[in-house]
């Protein structure tokens, strides 16, 4: 969003407050509308018919509610990617998202997924999803396999 979305913005929280029946003030306006710049109007306006469509709470949503309606929760982006890495698995090749390819590694890795029955995919799913969820910027390798190698050859051409 930019400053020229401000004030559709304001009338979509004013509605939100509205429809739970709280009160908001233009710093809480203000503070969401900074927190949540990075997104479109138009996905702000969808997380907002989201939230109002399933909240059952009173008061104005946490920020942190808006973000789930953007990204979805957790699990659900476990899933998906796990959707990611099956589609490759038919087409044979190897997801690039770092993300992915860390839970990937962390369940036995790529070639190890290649040799597995659809039975033993199911294991491998809980799996998948348990370490994709506990994925984050902290405890992301630094250096994903492969990469060092790829690393050390730009080092050399300096």
């Amino acid at each position: 969003m930019n400053f020229k979305d401000e004030p559709r913005f304001t009338q979509i929280i004013l509605g939100m407050a509205d429809n739970s029946r709280d009160e908001i003030s233009e710093e809480g306006i203000a503070m969401r509308f900074d927190m949540l710049k990075d997104f479109s109007i138009e996905d702000i306006e969808k997380a907002a018919k989201k939230i109002l469509m399933s909240r059952k709470f009173k008061g104005m949503p946490p920020i942190a509610e808006f973000y789930d309606a953007l990204h979805g929760c957790d699990k659900m982006q476990a899933i998906d990617a796990w959707g990611t890495v099956m589609k490759h698995l038919q087409s044979g090749a190897e997801p690039l998202d770092p993300k992915i390819s860390e839970g990937i590694r962390r369940i036995g890795g790529w070639d190890c997924l290649t040799r597995r029955t659809y039975d033993e995919l199911q294991w491998d799913e809980k799996r998948f999803i348990e370490h994709y969820e506990s994925l984050d910027e902290k405890n992301m390798p630094v250096l994903i396999d492969g990469k060092v190698v790829e690393l050390l050859d730009r080092v050399g051409e300096v």
